[in-house]
């Protein structure tokens, strides 16, 4: 299959950051960002803290999501990416059990504009926010002039957990970019979140393509490691019963991570609607399609454009994602 839509990838490697080894488990895994990759590392991360501690004390229930990310990239694994050549990977992948963790790509790009975009409180997820409104609210910054700065700075002294720290220590006079960067996040932060239209018109019209809206098939050399298995966050649950049955122990149980933007009924499943896809025109559904085909045909996934659901190309007995 891979030689077949080989001409679909980019170059073919990796880009660094999502592939791990678990000396514990002997595991050797690639995830994705938006693909359940916090929940995977949550999984590995305590069950590692169970096999050296003898309790799941040692990772607490009530971790932070980001704790998690870094306890991978330091304590409980080796990053793969970019510290070992090729070689190097591709025998890790036949000495280890290896597994690629992915999710349906339109589900992907709705994870991010849930999870991130709606993250307010932080200034640098808010940029992009503010390069969606300049490509589809163009008048919102044209009228900025008519913004007093003294009035962004008032707000952002009430608001100080909101201000972009990223471009001023607090000491020395403002710049003048300084300035029209406050005004910038004012005026982003009025707007309140950019609808989930403008996310993907905004999309598929720059060359910027963040990790966690990249391709999966760009990531981890999909094609060229021979990894054994792909587990799905649309079978997650069942995914891990298998998991436990070819390492031949017991993983912990992890709650599944709800964002706060996600009901906790509306859980992942091979098949299902996604209504915000019904909003989004034709020629950025086609445009989106031809970008991810590669995650479609090699990975496996589906979409019926009629009916906005994803769906599973590649089909067991039980009708479900394999």
């Amino acid at each position: 299959m891979c030689i077949e839509h080989r001409k679909l990838l980019g170059n073919g490697f990796s880009k660094a950051g999502c592939a791990f080894v678990d000396d514990v488990h002997k595991l050797f895994f690639c995830t994705p960002p938006k693909s359940g990759c916090t929940h995977f590392k949550r999984l590995v991360t305590r069950a590692n803290a169970i096999r050296v501690n003898g309790s799941a004390a040692g990772v607490p229930v009530g971790i932070r999501i980001h704790t998690y990310h870094k306890i991978m990239n330091s304590k409980l694994s080796i990053k793969v990416y970019p510290y070992l050549d090729y070689s190097q990977r591709l025998a890790l992948s036949r000495q280890l059990l290896s597994m690629f963790v992915v999710r349906h790509p339109f589900s992907r790009l709705e994870s991010f504009w849930r999870d991130k975009l709606h993250q307010e409180r932080r200034s640098d997820l808010r940029e992009y926010s503010i390069q969606i409104f300049r490509k589809t609210r163009p008048n919102m910054f044209e009228n900025a002039i008519d913004i007093d700065p003294e009035e962004a700075r008032q707000y952002f002294q009430k608001h100080e957990d909101l201000v972009p720290s990223l471009w001023y220590s607090g000491e020395g006079p403002v710049s003048i970019e300084f300035e029209e960067k406050l005004i910038e996040h004012y005026l982003a932060i009025r707007a309140g979140i950019p609808r989930f239209q403008e996310f993907l018109d905004w999309l598929v019209s720059t060359t910027f393509w963040d990790r966690h809206w990249m391709p999966a098939s760009d990531y981890c050399d999909v094609c060229t490691i021979p990894w054994r298995y792909i587990m799905r966050l649309e079978t997650m649950d069942t995914d891990e019963d298998f998991l436990e049955t070819v390492l031949g122990q017991d993983m912990p149980d992890v709650q599944v991570i709800e964002h706060r933007t996600r009901l906790p009924e509306d859980k992942l499943r091979p098949s299902m609607a996604l209504p915000l896809w019904r909003n989004i025109s034709k020629a950025t559904e086609d445009y989106l399609l031809q970008k991810y085909e590669a995650d479609f045909r090699i990975l496996g996934y589906a979409w019926d454009s009629e009916l906005k659901q994803t769906g599973c190309a590649i089909q067991t007995d039980s009708g479900i994602c394999c």
